[in-house]
């Protein structure tokens, strides 16, 4: 394309987004402008009227607040009819093979084609799954291949629930007011009856708020016989096993990339989204209690008290059936409060006789400091005392460990004070016996050694005069490099050297006798 082509279509683009770009908007306004725009028809630089689609005004809008004007003259023009950057035998042998396998992706095809050794370098898939779909060859799926699906329904009340989780309403975070977090919505239904035994929504999906849900939907409706679930990490995790084993429910996970297993809870999520999530995001809720409360009767009157097409009565009255006729097994929350702790291994501190457990401290009995220990707790109490067990015996509960502003001295551990060490005979004997043994050679002691203010007065003394300045010039080199120099050779030297030389010779001489005899005596 040439440049004024491509100029004309950037001044195109900036005159859709214009409005959205040049202009001071709030929140409301920009909403209605962009949907004014999405509706509109646009003549292009080839005289067509379009609408431009949302995905494209995003696209022209992100590139213009990245690059400016730039940004909207190097995008390239919509194309029509064939796509030129495909040759047409390359779609020929793309469509060959999908239709030799209809399921092959878009993915598959190009391996397929590299293997030929056919350059597919400057091909989008995006692309390629477009005229594929043109040419009446698109991707068939995986499902349409697994024969029908088979409706299923247990024949009691808490032979089977199934659970799952979804996206919720958007809400004020409680720690930022300024913004919003979306909350999830945890379910469990009964498959018979259709009741929700429990439902809620929570600020996330993890452990604690799955095992408040399950707490209570036990405590409200009674022990399932199986728990029908997705892979979610949620659903996976150890602790939703090991909780399930202790109440005696089996835990089921549906089949991967299978969620028609599920169809009840889909449904019913379903059914919440279209009827209740409507009208709770234009009725003005700021928290998630009032939100609950909100979703409580909702499902109370618009759900558990309407007929259900399936049951042909309402949920309630067909729970009440299994309910008069024996059905519901009842359990005990203590039952509930024990399957529904978490155990752990930990180690209690030696020093300080406390367990870690989620970034809090529990102090224990200090009889346990050292050892291994299992700890329990209620994973949706966080702030509740945690059970210690040791040897397959609970033998304490800890309290999360608060640090105060002075120190308990009654804890603090007893320790005897440090005596001398013992002494031993024979370890008095073993020492004698080395010491009468031990000849030590002492070094002897050597002469003192002079300064060097000290040496020059020794030798003006010896010599009988009064220094020059050079002499002393002579002694200072001298000294500095055969320091240290002991009194006693000095002294005997030069004396000798007078003796035989006389006194009135240059200083120098009678260095370079002391310079042997200093040589000599360290060589000793």
């Amino acid at each position: 394309m040439d440049e004024q082509k491509r100029m004309e279509w950037a001044r195109f683009r900036f005159s859709v987004i214009a409005p959205l770009v040049s202009r001071r908007h709030d929140r409301d306004s920009l909403c209605s402008t962009r949907a004014g725009i999405l509706a509109s028809t646009h003549l292009t630089p080839e005289g067509e009227e379009k609408c431009i689609s949302e995905r494209t005004l995003r696209a022209w809008v992100a590139r213009y607040k990245q690059y400016g004007f730039e940004g909207l003259k190097r995008m390239s023009p919509p194309t029509k009819g064939q796509h030129h950057a495909i040759a047409d035998e390359i779609l020929d042998k793309a469509e060959e093979l999908r239709r030799e396998k209809s399921t092959r992706s878009v993915r598959t095809i190009l391996s397929l084609l590299k293997a030929q050794s056919i350059d597919i370098s400057g091909i989008s898939k995006s692309t390629l799954n477009f005229h594929l779909n043109r040419r009446g060859v698109p991707k068939e799926k995986y499902a349409s291949e697994k024969g029908t699906f088979q409706s299923f329904q247990k024949e009691h009340a808490n032979d089977l629930w199934q659970a799952d989780t979804s996206g919720g309403i958007w809400l004020p975070d409680p720690h930022n007011r300024k913004t919003v977090r979306q909350t999830r919505f945890i379910s469990f239904i009964d498959d018979a009856t259709r009741v929700v035994t429990w439902a809620q929504f929570y600020w996330n999906e993890q452990v604690p708020s799955l095992f408040d849900c399950l707490r209570k939907a036990l405590l409200s409706r009674g022990k399932p016989g199986a728990l029908y679930c997705d892979n979610g990490p949620v659903y996976i995790s150890k602790a939703l096993a090991r909780t399930c084993a202790q109440l005696g429910t089996e835990l089921i996970h549906a089949t991967e990339f299978f969620p028609e297993g599920k169809g009840k809870i889909e449904k019913h999520i379903g059914t919440v989204k279209s009827g209740f999530y409507s009208e709770a995001k234009s009725c003005g809720l700021t928290s998630i209690d009032d939100l609950n409360t909100f979703f409580w009767a909702w499902l109370q009157q618009e759900y558990h008290d309407i007929e259900h097409s399936a049951l042909k009565m309402t949920p309630l009255e067909r729970w009440k059936q299994d309910e008069d006729k024996g059905f519901i097994k009842l359990v005990t929350a203590a039952d509930i409060r024990s399957a529904l702790m978490i155990r752990d291994e930990r180690k209690v501190n030696k020093r300080t006789s406390t367990v870690s457990l989620n970034n809090r401290l529990y102090r224990v009995g200090k009889e346990l400091a050292g050892k291994k220990v299992e700890v329990r707790w209620e994973a949706d109490k966080p702030k509740a005392p945690v059970e210690i067990w040791y040897d397959g015996k609970l033998i304490d509960t800890a309290h999360e460990l608060i640090p105060g502003k002075d120190i308990d001295f009654s804890l603090r551990p007893e320790r005897e004070r440090q005596k001398g060490p013992q002494i031993l005979d024979s370890s008095k004997k073993y020492m004698e016996s080395l010491v009468s043994n031990f000849k030590q050679t002492i070094p002897p002691v050597r002469d003192s050694y002079l300064s060097e203010v000290e040496f020059q007065q020794i030798m003006a003394r010896l010599l009988n005069r009064e220094l020059s300045s050079e002499e002393k010039e002579y002694l200072s080199v001298f000294y500095h490099e055969l320091s240290p120099v002991p009194d006693s050779i000095v002294e005997v030297t030069i004396s000798k050297a007078v003796a035989s030389k006389g006194d009135k010779l240059h200083v120098r001489s009678y260095l370079d006798f002391l310079k042997q005899s200093i040589f000599d005596y360290r060589s000793k």
